[in-house]
């Protein structure tokens, strides 16, 4: 698979999970959002209607899985998402981090693979206007 695709701006959350916590009561997430130019991900077409996010800037991936953060998860979304995960996951029984949403005909998994299910990039980039997504670690369960 290429390395090419579509990047698009997204929300950036953060859940209550340990290493997400720490950033924030040690004031690294604030910093980092002052000097952040904007979390992307980058995402490929992967057959009709079928797309998966091959590249993003919120995880750790040098890191050790342990502590760092290395799985992405929403954090947040408005009345008009609804959350299909509902506390099945681990990580939404713990954190309140939703492993899948789905916004109008747009389905967003995130509990493998990230993948979308969607007619267009276009719907996908108006989905992801009403989520935010974070990145944690599962290594925090």
């Amino acid at each position: 698979m290429s390395k090419t695709g579509t990047i698009i701006q997204v929300n950036r959350g953060y859940g209550k999970s340990m290493s997400n916590m720490i950033q924030m009561l040690s004031g690294e997430a604030e910093a980092e959002a002052a000097t952040s130019e904007g979390y992307w991900v980058k995402i490929k077409k992967v057959e009709k209607n079928l797309y998966k996010i091959i590249d993003e800037n919120m995880t750790d991936k040098n890191g050790v899985w342990i502590y760092d953060d290395v799985s992405l998860g929403f954090s947040e979304w408005d009345e008009t998402v609804t959350d299909l995960d509902r506390g099945s996951s681990d990580a939404s029984q713990c954190f309140g981090i939703s492993g899948h949403l789905i916004w109008k005909d747009v389905d967003m998994a995130f509990d493998c693979e990230y993948f979308f299910k969607a007619p267009s990039i276009a719907r996908i980039k108006e989905a992801l206007q009403h989520v935010a997504i974070c990145a944690w670690c599962p290594g925090d369960i």
